[in-house]
């Protein structure tokens, strides 16, 4: 049983995952499990559940990076936040992380933001028709607070939530209303394209547009300059900005 931190490697595009366990051998077989599956399981990482089924078992290399003696649940998430950082995973050229997460920071891909905005929206929110006072959210504030401290959201409440969560995506109504989500998301913004100067070259109405007339281009590149994981793309720097709304008389 090795505790540490792991990489999961696309030799053919370089691209990576990199996860922590405390058992990372068990680990290893639970994602091979997952990946050899002909549907992408609720609690897979869907852009490398895509990759494995495109390029094959074979072009993917599964490695220890980092090794501990003693399990430190916090320390094993520093070091997983280090190595991601490293081998810049959560940039979509790079890596299949889904998001970069610590206790102090956090940072989530627009299409994931669009995921978790859909199934906590509307009635399938918890508090949905709740409206609390001031004092009622500054009490739930320092519940939660105690609840943290006390070590109550642990590994047996994240596992509770991650089964919760896979009965919610079951729905095939609810994963067409999460593709339709994902793509109005992506219809926001219009993007700004710069040389590397700063001097102003095209409004694009849509990422789409950009890719449909630069078919070499990929959406996800862009994204990562609009978000700061990138400098540029293609020599170009882009910026998103949300619609204006017309007003309609």
């Amino acid at each position: 049983m090795t505790i540490g931190i792991y990489s999961i490697l696309n030799v053919k595009t370089s691209q990576r995952y990199v996860g922590k366990s405390k058992n990372i051998e068990s680990r290893f077989a639970a994602h091979k499990s997952i990946l050899r599956r002909s549907v992408c399981a609720k609690d897979c990482n869907r852009h490398l559940f895509n990759s494995f089924k495109k390029y094959g078992e074979s072009s993917f290399e599964f490695s220890i990076v980092e090794v501990f003696e003693v399990h430190d649940e916090v320390n094993l998430k520093l070091r997983e936040l280090y190595w991601m950082d490293e081998f810049k995973t959560c940039d979509r050229e790079f890596g299949f992380n889904l998001r970069r997460d610590s206790s102090t920071n956090t940072i989530v891909h627009p299409e994931t933001l669009a995921l978790m905005k859909l199934v906590h929206s509307g009635e399938q929110n918890g508090n949905f028709g709740n409206y609390w006072t001031d004092a009622q959210r500054a009490r739930m504030s320092e519940i939660s607070k105690a609840r943290h401290a006390a070590g109550v959201y642990g590994e047996e409440w994240r596992r509770r939530q991650g089964v919760a969560a896979s009965k919610t995506w079951e729905s095939q109504v609810l994963r067409d209303q999460m593709a339709k989500a994902v793509s109005k998301a992506k219809m926001k913004f219009d993007f700004l394209q710069f040389d590397r100067s700063g001097k102003f070259i095209r409004k694009w109405a849509s990422v789409a547009e950009i890719v449909s007339e630069n078919p070499t281009y990929k959406w996800q590149n862009i994204y990562s300059v609009c978000n700061g994981y990138k400098n540029t793309y293609h020599n170009f720097v882009w910026k998103k900005v949300l619609k204006r709304k017309r007003n309609v008389k």
